[in-house]
């Protein structure tokens, strides 16, 4: 009997957590969405600290979204390339690309400055 309340408690934990799990993956199509590096499109599945932002490609390494206010722009990243990629706002940077992400060839930011040099 102990065995079977046991089990059915571990059952109901696991929904509980699967559907907390479901609940962070809720796409608003308000929201937008991102191109992922590996090809895939993942939606925003949180508006970005409070801040509209349309993501628009802007390095090869990552994707930003110019938005109203005084942030000139924020970082979206997408960590993987699963149907359940998490896209959101992890910062805001101001500057080139080579400036986000020092060390990183220029070579590889389509839309940075050196197309102009």
């Amino acid at each position: 009997m102990l065995f079977k309340q046991c089990t059915a408690l571990k059952f109901l934990i696991f929904i509980l957590g699967f559907s907390i799990i479901a609940a962070q993956y809720v796409v608003d199509p308000g929201l937008g969405e991102v191109k992922c590096m590996c090809g895939q499109i993942a939606p925003l599945t949180q508006r970005p600290l409070d801040v509209e932002c349309e993501a628009t490609p802007k390095c090869s390494c990552d994707y930003t979204g110019d938005c109203p206010g005084p942030a000139a722009e924020y970082v979206y990243r997408c960590p993987t390339c699963g149907p359940r990629s998490h896209v959101g706002c992890i910062g805001v940077h101001q500057g080139t690309c080579e400036e986000v992400h020092p060390g990183i060839a220029r070579v590889e930011y389509p839309n940075s400055d050196s197309e102009s040099e």
